[in-house]
């Protein structure tokens, strides 16, 4: 979470992920742990480059709950692009 070129590493794998789908497709995203916190960055941050509908943002064992993970990534809101969020 705190350094920045180990979090963009992490995000440009992640992120070239995304850009392998189809535009016609529809994403269901699950994120478990910090994996969640990854993707939920990617997603309010539309860093994602791709054009694909997600349908679902499922998050198991999340930490975006815990304050020093909020004060990390900013408010916790629903990311745009995502029709629903399921923690």
């Amino acid at each position: 979470m705190k350094n920045d070129a180990i979090r963009a590493e992490i995000h440009s794998v992640v992120a070239d992920a995304f850009r392998q789908c189809d535009p016609d497709d529809t994403l269901v995203v699950v994120g478990h742990s910090l994996g969640s916190v990854i993707a939920y960055n990617l997603l309010v941050h539309d860093e994602l480059e791709h054009r694909c509908d997600v349908a679902a943002f499922i998050t198991l064992g999340s930490p975006l709950g815990v304050t020093a993970i909020r004060k990390a990534v900013g408010p916790v809101t629903h990311p745009l692009r995502v029709a629903h969020w399921l923690n």
